[in-house]
This record gives structure tokens, C-alpha cells and sequence, in this order.
């Protein structure tokens, strides 16, 4: 199978088993600018290889009980599965709301710095499956990261679970490692939504992390 790095699991399209990129064995490196698959007809080494697919949100789901024998002895593991997934499955309303941004102001959005996109955000619908996604995930974050801890809080807020969501934000904020610089933009910016009570997918600030 080729190897991408940007990918750190994927589904195989011939299978649809759950892979670790890292631990496929590398037939050959294609190097910058990329040339397909299909164009790779010269070589016997391509013969049998695939375009490697992200997973979509329910197949990170299925890979968890693929892998159910890595996953109950590293919940770490898991959770980082279960946060891919929620992130795959908030992809589509990302999507749909850069779409509705550039066809309003009839240019490509991405020359548009993020506080002049209107509207800048998106009502994600609660499935029961990611619902229970993203409980089990909250229930495994570690609140002594800032990244991990302030994960848990958009989750929690995306529930609708506002009040213990500021509750794990004023904590986040007293953390050794809390860096303003490099958290406080995220952590403003959640603390805002939670106050509002909006559970809304939101467009966020130059250098927030998300």
C-alpha cells in the first residue's frame, strides 16, 4: 500500500479494514508534485496499490471496534480515534458554511480573514451516535492539557452541557501550562460560546487552535 504522511489512519478501499499509516510496509516514496496512482503504470511495485481514503466519521467509529484489542488496553488510543471522528463528522458543516460564505461574497473565502465571514457559524445536528461519541471521549480527556482539557470543553458544549464546560474553563486557565499566546484565543473564544449557551460549530480566529 503507498504511504501518505499526511494521513495517520486511513480505511483501505480494497478491504475496508482500519490502517496505521505508520506501520505499512513502504513500496515506493513519490515525491513533490504528486503524481496519481493510475499514472504509476510503469512500475510492478504500484501494481497492486491504492489511493489511500481518509475515513469517513462512522468508519473512525468502526475502527475502534476493529481495533478493540489496542483500544481497551489504551483508552488514550481510543479517544484520539473518537476526537478524529467528531472532527470528520464536523468537516461537512465547515464545508457547507465556507460555501454559503463564498457564494454571499462572491469570492473565494479564503482571502477573507475569518471576523468578516457572515454569518461564522453553523448549527452541527446531534446524531445519536456521535452523541455517544463524544461522551466517551469527554469521559477519557485529560483535563491537565490545555489542548485536551479545552478538547473536552467544546465537547461538553456541544452536548449542551454549558455550565460544567466554563466550570473546566476556569480550571484550563490556572494550568502551569496555560500559554496566552498560544491558548487564549481558544479559550476566549469557548468561554464566550458557553456564556451564550451555543452549542453552534463557529468559525474561529487566526491562530486557535480547534
Amino acid at each position: 500500500m503507498p504511504r501518505n504522511h499526511d494521513l495517520p489512519l486511513w480505511c483501505c478501499p480494497k478491504c475496508r479494514s482500519f490502517q496505521w499509516v505508520s506501520e505499512m510496509d513502504i513500496i515506493d516514496e513519490i515525491l513533490y508534485p504528486f503524481i496519481p496512482i493510475k499514472d504509476y503504470t510503469f512500475s510492478e511495485r504500484w501494481e497492486n496499490a491504492f489511493e489511500m481514503q481518509e475515513p469517513g466519521w462512522r468508519q473512525y467509529l468502526e475502527g475502534i471496534e476493529q481495533w478493540k484489542y489496542r483500544t481497551e488496553r489504551d483508552p488514550d488510543l481510543e479517544t484520539y480515534i473518537r476526537m478524529l471522528s467528531w472532527r470528520r463528522y464536523n468537516d461537512r458543516f465547515r464545508n457547507k458554511l465556507k460555501r454559503q460564505n463564498e457564494v454571499k461574497s462572491g469570492s473565494d473565502i479564503e482571502s477573507l480573514p475569518p471576523t468578516h465571514w457572515a454569518p461564522n457559524k453553523i448549527e452541527v445536528p446531534k446524531v445519536p451516535e456521535m452523541i455517544e461519541n463524544c461522551n466517551n471521549a469527554a469521559n477519557w480527556l485529560y483535563e491537565g492539557n490545555p489542548y485536551k482539557a479545552m478538547d473536552k470543553a467544546d465537547l461538553l458544549r456541544w452536548l449542551g452541557r454549558f455550565q460544567l464546560s466554563l466550570q473546566l474553563l476556569d480550571i484550563v486557565k490556572e494550568l502551569d501550562e496555560f500559554n496566552k499566546a498560544v491558548h487564549l484565543n481558544r479559550y476566549s473564544l469557548l468561554a464566550e460560546l458557553c456564556e451564550e449557551r451555543d452549542p453552534s460549530l463557529c468559525v474561529v480566529p487566526p491562530g486557535t487552535e480547534h
